[in-house]
């Protein structure tokens, strides 16, 4: 069930390819909009339109037992390289649906309550040459506060993948104590 998020996924990244388009239709929300007396600052601002297609898809699922899948990158090589958000850990499925042990050697430790965790991954442009990935992730601190992190590492894909020269380049300013709202997408423009 978890993994049918990255079927989808893989369908709907295929859809976009194929130069398919959805149509936009009324919002699905069904709530009465800004509730506390706000307004709006422009009409449908808090509206998303509900997206409706005939494009046929299929849902394949590829792989069994993967943890709270959060980010999804796919390798060179046509493996999926994939976080499991609350195990705070990286698996490697091959592309027979074989899922590796859990990549922790090298992560740095993830706070891995409520909404924290192992968040998204990302290959770096030359990632055929150097290797290097980066990921978001939730932070614990010494004094019990926690924020969003971004790090980078080297993929060590074989036998017993591993993530080396691990180097932390952001941390979130100021620490908080929640587990809350650490949401992050990476991505390269």
């Amino acid at each position: 069930m978890r993994l049918r998020s990255i079927a989808l996924m893989s369908a709907a990244v295929g859809a976009m390819a194929a130069g398919l388009v959805a149509v936009a239709q009324p919002p699905a929300e069904s709530r009465d909009p800004n509730k506390g007396g706000y307004k709006p600052a422009f009409a449908g601002q808090t509206r998303a339109p509900n997206l409706t297609t005939d494009t046929k898809f299929e849902i394949k699922e590829v792989a069994k037992g993967i943890v709270s899948p959060f980010g999804v990158e796919f390798l060179p090589n046509g493996k999926f390289l994939v976080t499991e958000r609350l195990a705070g850990q990286f698996r490697i499925i091959d592309k027979d649906g074989k899922v590796s042990a859990p990549i922790k050697d090298g992560v740095p430790e993830v706070f891995a309550r409520g909404q924290g965790g192992l968040l998204d991954v990302v290959l770096d442009p030359n990632f055929a040459t150097n290797q290097t990935i980066y990921w978001s992730y939730s932070e614990p601190k010494a004094d019990g506060t926690n924020n969003t992190a971004v790090a980078k590492g080297k993929l060590v894909d074989g036998a017993t993948p591993k993530i080396e020269n691990v180097q932390v380049i952001y941390h979130q300013r100021p620490a908080l104590n929640s587990p809350l709202h650490f949401g992050s997408r990476l991505v390269f423009a």
